[in-house]
């Protein structure tokens, strides 16, 4: 039996080697193994394959890398596949001034491998003749708020448990949000003996490196989270010299870590 005929058939278009969607690569190659998945540069490199893609993922390392002309080849060439476009750090923001990529394809790094993962879950759905599924895939031509909505409907209520240490940061508006977002859901808010202590570390620098030891010398038996909104390979590869493995975005926070009965430290 051709085990191809029971697969789907992916296509990603951009510099997959680069360090930044490493995590999504080693996801794929870990979660995705029902997935064949073919490497190509550019749009330009792609010519009609066969069978056609059902999953297109673009991963955007700079500003207008992909123009209108490549997405214009794409439909043409791919007009029915799923297409999942990662913006990295560089061009997370470019999406509200430039209107050559639909909003329903587009997706920030940070959230990508969740994405990625809902995508596939209806593909293998529709392969598999489930009922309703086809309304789960917004159009290509869906507005900002209505992709907003559909990627907003993809999360479960996140039901937190443990104690969070928010004293390590400074900007009391943003320790005030996390404060009532996490305690919503479950979280028990300390100041000393907590399972997790939020580090604030933007701007990163030499500076602040030296101030991240200090917080996580006080927190000894803490697990040590990072919030940023910049998270590039290079803070990643300066906070694991620090021993610090979670990062998490600013605009989304969760999921936090949590220790297992053994007390060792786990992702949820």
């Amino acid at each position: 039996m051709d085990v191809t005929m029971h697969s789907l058939h992916g296509l990603w278009i951009g510099l997959a080697d680069r360090n930044e969607y490493r995590p999504v690569r080693d996801w794929l190659t870990q979660s995705a193994t029902d997935l064949i998945l073919q490497l190509k540069s550019t749009v330009t490199d792609v010519s009609t394959t066969r069978p056609p893609p059902d999953l297109v993922i673009i991963g955007e390392s700079w500003p207008d890398e992909f123009t209108a002309d490549d997405v214009s080849h794409l439909l043409t060439i791919a007009p029915l596949a799923r297409v999942v476009w990662i913006t990295g750090a560089w061009s997370e923001a470019v999406g509200r001034t430039r209107s050559h990529g639909p909003p329903a394809w587009r997706v920030p790094l940070w959230d990508a491998i969740t994405r990625i993962e809902r995508e596939l879950a209806a593909l293998r759905a529709c392969r598999n003749a489930a009922p309703g599924v086809a309304m789960d895939f917004p159009p290509s031509t869906a507005s900002r708020q209505e992709t907003w909505l559909w990627q907003s409907s993809s999360s479960s209520p996140l039901e937190g448990h443990g104690s969070v240490c928010l004293g390590e940061i400074a900007d009391p508006a943003l320790t005030a949000w996390l404060r009532e977002s996490l305690s919503a859901v479950g979280y028990t808010m300390v100041d000393h003996a907590a399972d997790i202590v939020l580090l604030d570390v933007e701007p990163w620098s030499p500076v602040m490196a030296a101030k991240t030891c200090e917080a996580i010398a006080r927190h000894p038996d803490s697990i040590p989270v990072v919030l940023t909104g910049w998270s590039t390979p290079e803070l990643r590869m300066d906070l694991a010299q620090l021993r610090i493995e979670h990062v998490v975005d600013k605009l989304c926070g969760f999921p936090l870590p949590s220790r297992d009965r053994q007390g060792s430290r786990s992702l949820d």
